[in-house]
């Protein structure tokens, strides 16, 4: 038996007013900040690409387009999500990771006065 699906005009609207918000809402604000959204600034955490740079507006495109994905929120049930695979990011406490780099950079100044 076959069960018919009406698909409503105002509906496919309203997903892709919806859809077009939630990429515009991702890009946009973590581009400003410079890689934080509200939630990520109310939790002290920042999205760095896998090798530690800063990621590009590209980046932040990429994880927002991820983030349509049906499913995807169960995509963290393993390690990353989808939108921090596809665009090789992560994420990572702020503080923590700042204090690294801080430490790093004080070795390796150490390590160049020495030579």
């Amino acid at each position: 038996m076959i069960i018919p699906i009406e698909i409503n005009e105002n509906d496919l609207i309203y997903n892709i007013i919806a859809i077009n918000n939630l990429i515009l809402y991702y890009s946009i604000f973590e581009s400003i900040t410079k890689r934080r959204t509200l939630g990520k600034l109310i939790t002290g955490i920042k999205v760095i690409m896998i090798d530690g740079s800063e990621p590009t507006t590209k980046d932040y495109f990429i994880r927002s387009i991820c983030r349509i994905i049906p499913f995807e929120g169960f995509s963290f049930l393993g390690l990353n999500g989808w939108h921090d695979k596809f665009s090789k990011t992560t994420v990572v406490n702020k503080n923590a990771f700042e204090a690294a780099i801080s430490f790093d950079e004080a070795i390796e100044s150490l390590r160049n006065e020495n030579i």
